[in-house]
């Protein structure tokens, strides 16, 4: 019985850890995404701002 409670424990314990890594897998995963999107929100806003300004000065070109 005591071997098999030492046994229980060791795999307890060994989940337990697979578990952990599992978890912060996953959390290192989803700071990736998280910074993918920010990467991706940022040039977007480039792009918006860069569009604009092509367009002000299109109009500025097309007054004079």
């Amino acid at each position: 019985m005591r071997e098999q409670d030492l046994l229980n424990n060791a795999f307890s314990a060994s989940q337990l850890k697979q578990v952990k890594e599992i978890y912060h897998i996953d959390e290192l995963l989803l700071e990736k995404q998280k910074i993918q999107d920010m990467n991706c929100r940022i040039g977007f806003i480039l792009l918006g701002v860069c569009l604009l300004l092509m367009l002000l000065f299109y109009l500025r070109i097309k007054r004079t």
